[in-house]
């Protein structure tokens, strides 16, 4: 399952017109496997996706140093690069392979939790076009006793605790998905209904995300966290005209929406229609 969506959205990234993407991959398990570095190059990424089936223990730490060392070593800039996390089972090795932190050694839990958190804290200090470095998460297929755990991880090392969990085929290709969108941006759209018009609230359909009105302020809000690059996103919406003071209808050309909406990317204005 990894495999075959970790593939199919580098194939989109990496192939779809008018687009200009990297990916790297780290492989771990007992301890870090191998990276494939930036590129922009399908058959590298399926070369190395496809050469390998990680086994053994869930080394969280060790898969993040690797991480922070090709962002912090990768030549090319022009772009700002995301860490997308994948695991589908709690961690139990320190950095260097080490103690399983139910063992009883020194450190334990919370010992390994501290270690996680120090190194995720050390990816998203890397300043990127004045923004930190976002982590995301995904877990895949975790066995419910440890789900609790990774829970408490994720939470720490992503980014606002930003993860997605998924326990079957289609949940984890959705998750993927999903936080391949929320990597592209937590886009938020907002419109003001013009003074012209009532909106009908029932009518209000989005074809994605999530949407509110506050009669108080006129504006609908579209919350588009999770979206997809490469996919078209719709809302509609009724408005009625209303009545002037006569109890007559206007005439004319009216405006529906009081000025531009605002396209908004982690509260930064990035776009108005």
């Amino acid at each position: 399952d990894m495999q075959s969506k970790l593939l199919d959205v580098s194939k989109k990234l990496l192939e779809t017109e008018g687009y200009d993407n990297r990916v790297a991959f780290v492989n771990f398990a007992t301890t870090y496997k191998k990276s494939q570095d930036f590129t922009k190059r399908f058959e590298d990424a399926e070369a190395f996706v496809m050469g390998d089936t990680p086994y053994g223990s869930t080394n969280y730490s060790a898969a993040l140093l690797q991480a922070e060392t090709m962002l912090q070593d990768r030549t090319d800039k022009s772009r700002e690069a995301v860490v997308i996390f994948i695991s589908d089972g709690q961690p139990n090795r320190f950095a260097n392979g080490t103690g399983s932190p139910d063992s009883g050694k020194p450190g334990g839990w919370s010992g390994l939790m501290q270690e996680m958190t120090e190194i995720a804290n050390r990816i998203k200090a890397i300043q990127q076009d004045g923004h930190d470095t976002k982590i995301f998460g995904v877990l895949q297929s975790v066995p419910e006793k440890d789900v609790e755990r990774c829970t408490q991880v994720m939470q720490s090392v992503c980014t606002d605790g930003l993860f997605f969990n998924a326990r079957d085929t289609q949940e984890f290709s959705d998750a993927v998905n999903d936080t391949i969108g929320a990597a592209f941006g937590r886009f938020t759209v907002t419109d003001v209904v013009d003074g012209a018009f009532e909106l009908d609230e029932t009518s209000l359909d989005a074809s994605y995300g999530t949407v509110t009105y506050d009669a108080d302020t006129a504006t609908v809000t579209w919350d588009l966290t999770g979206a997809m690059p490469y996919t078209k996103y719709t809302l509609n919406f009724r408005e009625n005209l209303l009545p002037d003071e006569d109890d007559e209808y206007p005439t004319g050309t009216f405006d529906t929406n009081a000025g531009d909406a605002i396209v908004e990317e982690g509260g930064a204005e990035v776009n108005r229609v």
